[in-house]
């Protein structure tokens, strides 16, 4: 494994003409205990089934920019998150080729990617104490006979934005897979504001979760809340888009014309301020 200790000053790399990283030992773990960033720009490959355990111990947070990439599906990488500091872990890589699990124990996971899927065709699941965060993309698919379908099981919080880009995007492609994704009974939205719009056909900034390429039914709702984080002001926001009709896609979300009345409820809104879906 690796592990950096306080005290260090300025960020740690390992540079991409260091050459490529190749996972041995399962789980091979990454351990920032400073309050500085560690940050890979190598890709990071496994040959045989392997998975890449992070811990952010302090405030220190720990980037991959390089790849995670696999020669097969039957030699997999996985990935877990499971820090016990504030640091958070950041992926932005394009090119992520994985079909291991993402799982997300605790501590904050961003996925910066712009394009393709940031967690390659992993499942992927958030514990109650973990976070799914960032202003990328996933895209869970399925093993090549298709037998298993690869799903998004969040106990904690899914959080678009990140600590650098807030009020942005994050998005769920699930046109690759039939297992869709579960907001498990427990399971947290958390959503900023920022200026708010005149109209419904004109809403505000905020954060907002895309679900792109899904079937009816492919969302399924346990009556969340939705974490406002003390922000927001009088008038419209748009929270989530999907590209069916909000009431195909959303399994347990109760609709009365364009009112929420069950599935969401909302919470921690800007001082003196109430809020309906």
């Amino acid at each position: 494994g690796i592990t950096v200790n306080a005290p260090i000053s300025g960020t740690t790399k390992f540079d991409r003409s260091l050459g490529n990283i190749t996972i041995q030992g399962s789980p091979t773990t990454v351990t920032n205990n400073s309050s500085q960033l560690l940050d890979f720009d190598n890709d990071i490959a496994a040959g045989a089934p392997r998975t890449l355990s992070v811990n952010n111990s302090s405030s220190g947070g720990t980037v991959f920019n390089g790849a995670f990439s696999t020669a097969s599906q039957t030699s997999y990488f996985g990935l877990t998150i499971n820090s016990s500091g504030s640091g958070l872990t950041t992926i932005t890589s394009n090119s992520n080729v994985y079909y291991g699990a993402t799982t997300i124990t605790a501590g904050t996971l961003q996925v910066n990617n712009t394009s393709n899927s940031g967690t390659g065709i992993s499942a992927i699941s958030v514990g109650a104490n973990g976070v799914l965060a960032g202003t990328g993309r996933v895209a869970p698919g399925h093993s090549t006979s298709g037998s298993v379908q690869h799903n998004i099981d969040i106990f904690g919080t899914l959080s678009p934005g990140s600590s650098t880009t807030p009020l942005s995007n994050f998005t769920i492609d699930l046109g690759s897979t039939t297992a869709g994704a579960t907001m498990e009974s427990g399971g947290t939205f958390a959503l900023g504001l920022g200026t708010a719009g005149a109209t419904i056909g004109a809403p505000g900034t905020s954060d907002r979760l895309l679900i792109t390429s899904a079937s009816a039914g492919d969302v399924t709702l346990n009556s969340n809340n939705i974490d406002f984080q003390g922000t927001g002001l009088a008038g419209w926001y748009k929270l989530f888009d999907t590209d069916l009709a909000s009431g195909s896609t959303w399994v347990g979300l109760t609709l009365s014309g364009q009112q929420i009345t069950g599935g969401l409820n909302v919470t921690n809104f800007g001082s003196g301020l109430s809020a309906s879906l």
